[in-house]
């Protein structure tokens, strides 16, 4: 490879740094949470926080329909976050079960994110009168504005839904949107508001078009993806090693086309048999950040492996979403974001036998010029290769339980199984 010092340089924007995921966000009520938290931004630099689960009942938001409402729990979460001089995206979700007719005996089952296990009360349902759903948005916008004033909240971003779990696309997903963004803007014009919120990077376009169609307003488009979602073990598509990438940008594309910015809220370096714990997540990050400069927004998905999806676990290495273990270990992922946080802000051109020149070489070379005093190049090389086996899964909707199929559209477990249930 060979670094070109004599040419120009060009912007390198510190994309991944303005956002990181967390878990549903009573998790931000413990103390180990936020000292990771903390941690992320002091030494990775990370800026905002997204996790599920605003108005789970865990939450206390709506005790009881029509008795008012309780925001104590979310003051809890995002004094913190203001005082850190972080910001969240809100993750509009999920359900209060006062807004929805479900368990009782002439009634539907109610149904629970990860099969209403542990301390995760996600209730994956529309409501029953999308008037009650609007309200409650307007009482928490307005909340939020009183208590930190509209030149803060306006900087923050509220994103509608997570993945259609339980809500498909476009009904009754664009109903939620619309009585979110309606609610929203009724607070005030400026408040920004986004989605869909998708898997695997699906129905964007559709997305766009329905909130073009319906004349609603659109802050940002965001959705999600992962190296081993579907599409990238395809049989066109299982040997493109930068497919991640490749797919992203696409996705991305769509919102460049409408002037919006691109938010891919949801990511790391595989669902399932990817090891989250060891170095190939470091080598997935100093790849694909070299490669997706044109995103606003770059979401790892967690911070932390204090998380409860797939129940609280103790033992350190247990590949966990996080970058970090419930004991305060710092994994090789962690690393790569921490060196990468003092990457300078202006990339020189590299050529030769080596990614992103030549997509079929494992081998990336990321060329910066560093910021600051006595900083100059600075060089990120990596060796990354994808996994090529992964288990599928898929959902049996008699049964409501997953089975690995090779068939099937998941390929990580717990997320087959949040989904299943919801029918």
């Amino acid at each position: 490879a060979t670094v070109r010092a004599d040419k120009e340089p060009t912007a390198f924007p510190h994309f991944w740094q303005r956002c990181i995921g967390s878990g549903h966000m009573l998790l931000g009520t413990r103390q180990d949470w936020r000292q990771h938290l903390k941690l992320a931004r002091d030494e990775l630099g990370i800026q905002q926080i997204r996790g599920h689960g605003i108005f789970d009942d865990d939450m206390s938001v709506v005790p009881e329909k029509g008795a008012g409402y309780e925001f104590y729990n979310v003051d809890q979460v995002f004094d913190y976050l203001v005082e850190l001089g972080m910001r969240p995206i809100v993750e509009l979700s999920f359900m209060p079960s006062a807004l929805v007719s479900c368990g009782g005996k002439q009634q539907p089952a109610c149904t629970y994110a990860f099969n209403n296990h542990a301390g995760y009360k996600g209730l994956i349902m529309p409501p029953d009168d999308f008037e009650d759903w609007h309200d409650m948005v307007v009482a928490l916008s307005q909340h939020l504005v009183e208590r930190y004033g509209l030149k803060e909240v306006q900087q923050w971003h509220f994103e509608v839904w997570n993945e259609m779990w339980g809500v498909t696309f476009p009904e009754p997903y664009m109903s939620l949107y619309n009585a979110s963004a309606i609610a929203l803007k009724s607070v005030h014009p400026s408040l920004r508001v986004g989605g869909p919120a998708t898997m695997q990077t699906l129905d964007v376009a559709g997305f766009i078009n329905a909130t073009r169609t319906m004349g609603l307003p659109v802050d940002f488009v965001s959705t999600h993806f992962y190296p081993t979602d579907p599409q990238c073990l395809t049989a066109g598509t299982k040997s493109d090693q930068d497919c991640f990438a490749h797919t992203v940008l696409a996705a991305q594309q769509l919102a460049e086309e409408i002037k919006k910015p691109f938010f891919l809220t949801e990511y790391n370096n595989g669902l399932g048999s990817s090891s989250r714990d060891d170095s190939s997540a470091a080598a997935f990050i100093f790849r694909n950040v070299g490669m997706l400069t044109k995103l606003d927004l770059f979401s790892w998905w967690t911070f932390s492996d204090v998380f409860e999806e797939q129940w609280m676990r103790s033992d350190p290495f247990h590949n966990g979403f996080g970058l970090m273990t419930v004991q305060g270990t710092r994994k090789p992922a962690w690393r790569a974001f921490e060196l990468l946080a003092s990457a300078g802000s202006q990339r020189l051109e590299v050529s030769g036998n080596v990614s992103p020149v030549e997509g079929n070489s494992s081998v990336s070379v990321l060329a910066l010029k560093g910021d600051g005093p006595g900083l100059g190049l600075q060089l990120f090389v990596a060796n990354f290769k994808r996994v090529e086996d992964v288990v599928h899964f898929k959902c049996n909707r008699t049964t409501q339980q997953c089975a690995q199929d090779p068939d099937g559209t998941y390929t990580d477990e717990s997320l087959c199984s949040a989904n299943c249930a919801a029918g």
